[in-house]
């Protein structure tokens, strides 16, 4: 999955600075023989490493799908709730904490990065927070990588202390949220709740940005993401990705390319050709 061209517009009208970090500003000095004059060469240059990219793909059994308008995040949740009730088990293969808010007991997140699956037990122990109210928590820390700022002077601990309704199975939601403050403010017991009260504002944003159970998908798009789900997956083209593979001279990154090809691949094939069969 990847993010299709402008797919990140619907955010960046509700928060402009949405994702901006991301952005080159300077040069980039890599350590590698690659210098770039200037930083329109180097974004030139990305665009061409990246439709490589997608070429290698094209010959791997994955179904590859970037919708123009719709973020990746947005995709995966969509298709994530196509198959929530007709799959034993579902597993998004992720970094991004944003898929915590998809997690149930028929959804689980895998982070390779930590090498742990994500339930709604782990999530608890981790975080202390239920998925159902995942997004409520991340509203109040936001997230860096996406340029979304959180509340200031209100942490992790704080959160869980003030709302231990976040660990509950059952939706707490903002406007509940904004309840509670409001009368916790008026009877003076702590000023965390008027601090909350006086960044309500940063929660909602953050909320909307957030939230990818939202589902604002145009249904043209959905219609395209259905049809390209439902068509068999390709299969593996050995020969093809080792002659992009040759091309490239990637024999110095990657020794053993065909016994890569075999233990990573040829389980996922064999199901890719039996969506070819059907």
């Amino acid at each position: 999955m990847f993010d299709g061209r402008g797919g990140s517009a619907r955010r960046k009208k509700i928060h402009g600075d949405y994702k901006a970090n991301r952005a080159n500003k300077t040069r980039l000095r890599r350590h590698d023989h690659q210098n770039y004059a200037t930083i329109e060469d180097e974004q030139e240059a990305m665009r061409w490493q990246f439709s490589r990219i997608v070429s290698y793909l094209d010959n791997l059994p994955v179904t590859f799908i970037a919708i123009d308008g719709i973020e990746a995040d947005d995709t995966i949740a969509y298709i994530a709730q196509m198959y929530e009730n007709i799959s034993k088990k579902i597993t998004i293969v992720s970094t991004d904490r944003d898929f915590y808010q998809l997690i149930s007991p028929q959804l689980q997140v895998w982070s390779p990065i930590k090498k742990k699956m994500y339930d709604e037990a782990a999530l608890l122990e981790e975080f202390g927070v239920h998925p159902t109210n995942y997004v409520v928590y991340r509203s109040f820390t936001g997230d860096t990588s996406d340029n979304i700022a959180g509340v200031n002077g209100i942490g992790p601990k704080t959160i869980l202390k003030t709302f231990p309704e976040l660990a509950s199975a059952d939706e707490f939601t903002l406007e509940q949220l904004h309840e509670k403050c409001t009368d916790k403010a008026l009877l003076k017991e702590s000023k965390n709740y008027q601090k909350i009260l006086d960044n309500y504002g940063i929660l909602q944003t953050n909320y909307q940005l957030m939230n990818i159970k939202l589902l604002d998908i145009p249904a043209q798009a959905m219609s395209v993401i259905r049809g390209i789900m439902q068509q068999p997956i390709p299969t593996l083209n050995k020969m093809e990705f080792q002659r992009l593979f040759m091309e490239d001279k990637m024999w110095t990154t990657m020794k053993n390319l065909p016994e890569w090809l075999n233990s990573t691949w040829l389980s996922l094939n064999a199901f890719a050709m039996q969506t070819n069969k059907k």
